[in-house]
């Protein structure tokens, strides 16, 4: 995993969250401060993990959804990002499930301090 940012005089004014994932590298969150933005700092950054993802020899960076946000899918596209299908895993624990619900019955037997 990498946390990338751009500075414009000791302030951050970009940043990306980036995990190795298997042969790709995974661009999972981005933020830049909108008053940086003639700077094009996020730029910086996508640039700084696509040299990474070469680095470790990984087959191609994935931005990841967007949502239906075209200005996300122009900013990617700008990239030569184009739209792909991406596999999702779930599994939720049984014991929590279980947990979970017992959690209103558990709250109302313990008894509560009045201030």
């Amino acid at each position: 995993m990498r946390v990338l940012v751009a500075e414009s005089e000791g302030r951050i004014v970009a940043g990306g969250l980036f995990f190795r994932d298997g042969c790709s590298v995974m661009y999972w969150h981005g933020a830049s401060d909108r008053e940086y933005s003639h700077l094009f700092a996020s730029r910086s950054v996508v640039d700084e993990a696509i040299r990474w993802a070469c680095d470790t020899g990984a087959e191609f960076l994935n931005f990841g959804g967007s949502a239906g946000l075209a200005s996300l899918e122009q900013f990617k596209s700008a990239w030569g990002a184009r739209p792909e299908l991406n596999w999702s895993f779930e599994w939720t624990n049984p014991v929590w499930q279980r947990l979970s619900r017992l959690k209103p019955a558990i709250g109302s037997l313990i008894p509560h301090r009045k201030n």
